[in-house]
């Protein structure tokens, strides 16, 4: 009997599998906790929504409850200096997009606390519309303007409308471009009116950080209680025929003869389906055992102007209590090594910790360096990443990554995993 094999034990790899059991498939999960993307524990309202629609339609105990699992999660943007605070309530953050950077809007700020409640409500309404729309009709076929715009209420449309003319300023390129960068993977200012769109619905929108931990330990309950079935992910090894994976062997396992096999995390250590003469980014991971307490818990994304279009065009910082973990964007090289980019990255990540902080970070600390695997395009094509462990393309070979779609954070991830769903059934 044909086995579909995932490897990966986290909640993407679990949701694929209750697509699986619906067509009574046999399924094994590979246990490898490794290189699961960052960005996938953030959710949207509407991403939110889309789970709870999952569960609803489904029947999964997790889904229903995902609240239970959340807690907000605020970010700052960083860009020339300039503060946004972003993450909140949709209405904090259009005022905060007004004061801050208020050649996006000719609107007014909503000054009182009923036109904010108002905003809010409309604002959320449509998330929750789109959420439910997303999963049960949307595909990557019919995902487009024409599927979104009858959900939004006037007041959206206008302030869309609003934006869609103002980011044609030549002094908004650079700063559009980087809102590309870190809600959609491009640094492209070239945007069409969806991805404007969604550009201002992830400023807009609150943001929320899943638990993963808890959230993929009760999803295991209920993939067990389906009959799946968990295997040690050491020592394992594949065998292929031609461009078709056939088995899957191991010392303390029975061979299984492999109809499909999903990877969810891993080494994605090569890019294809990108022209020479495109930029395309990776980045690098750094770990500082410092910590600074009145930033705890912050997240900052920065960048300037200058950067935009370089080599290092971008920066992720969140302090934590176990540190300051960095990640600063590089260009892609097929070959290159972490070494080689480590101190010109660590020194960035210093100079923009100095910047948010006003201390330059002292130096009696070991940085721990670590490739992310995730990719950035410089340019409207979306980077289509490969396993090396094959390094080739395989018919019956599925790879679920951030940077395989133009959607960041968790949207990227929940709609390829709900395509794949239509796929299946």
């Amino acid at each position: 009997m044909k086995s579909t094999v995932l490897l990966g034990k986290n909640y993407v790899s679990l949701l694929i599998s209750f697509a699986l059991f619906e067509r009574n498939k046999k399924v094994y999960l590979i246990d490898e906790h490794q290189k699961f993307p960052e960005e996938a524990k953030y959710l949207r309202g509407f991403e939110r929504v889309m789970l709870k629609t999952w569960g609803l339609d489904c029947q999964i105990p997790s889904l229903l409850d995902l609240e239970g699992y959340l807690a907000p999660s605020p970010y700052r943007i960083v860009f020339d200096g300039r503060h946004l605070n972003l993450g909140n309530s949709p209405s904090q953050n259009f005022n905060e997009i007004l004061r801050k950077n208020p050649e996006f809007f000719s609107s007014e700020p909503l000054k009182n606390e009923n036109s904010r409640k108002k905003f809010d409500k409309k604002f959320n309404n449509f998330s929750d519309q789109f959420g439910i729309k997303f999963f049960r009709f949307i595909d990557h076929k019919n995902f487009n303007m024409e599927s979104v715009w009858p959900l939004m209420p006037q007041e959206l449309r206008d302030i869309f409308a609003d934006f869609k003319i103002n980011t044609k300023k030549p002094e908004l390129r650079f700063l559009l471009c980087f809102f590309r960068g870190v809600f959609q993977n491009q640094f492209s200012a070239d945007s069409s009116d969806f991805s404007l769109l969604f550009i201002l619905l992830f400023l807009l929108s609150p943001r929320f950080e899943l638990n993963r931990k808890k959230f993929e330990d009760d999803l295991l309950k209920h993939f067990s209680r389906k009959g799946g079935e968990i295997i040690p992910g050491k020592e394992m090894a594949f065998q292929t025929k031609g461009s078709n994976i056939e088995k899957l062997t191991s010392p303390s396992e029975e061979s299984k003869t492999i109809e499909k096999l999903y990877i969810t995390c891993g080494e994605f250590g090569e890019v294809s389906m990108i022209p020479n003469h495109s930029k395309c980014y990776t980045s690098i991971k750094i770990h500082l055992n410092l910590k600074i307490s009145d930033l705890f818990k912050q997240e900052f994304l920065v960048s300037n102007t200058h950067r935009i279009g370089g080599d290092y065009p971008l920066t992720k910082i969140k302090f934590e209590k176990e540190g300051i973990f960095g990640e600063v964007l590089i260009p892609y090289l097929a070959g290159s090594k972490v070494s080689f980019d480590e101190e010109k990255t660590l020194e960035i990540l210093l100079n923009d910790i100095q910047s948010i902080s006003g201390n330059f970070p002292h130096r009696d600390f070991r940085p721990i360096f670590s490739n992310s695997y995730n990719f950035w395009s410089g340019s409207e094509l979306v980077p289509q990443t490969i396993w090396p462990y094959f390094n080739r393309p395989m018919k019956n070979l599925n790879i679920f990554h951030p940077s395989n779609s133009c959607m960041m954070d968790g949207l990227s991830l929940l709609s390829q995993i709900k395509d794949e769903r239509g796929h299946i059934l």
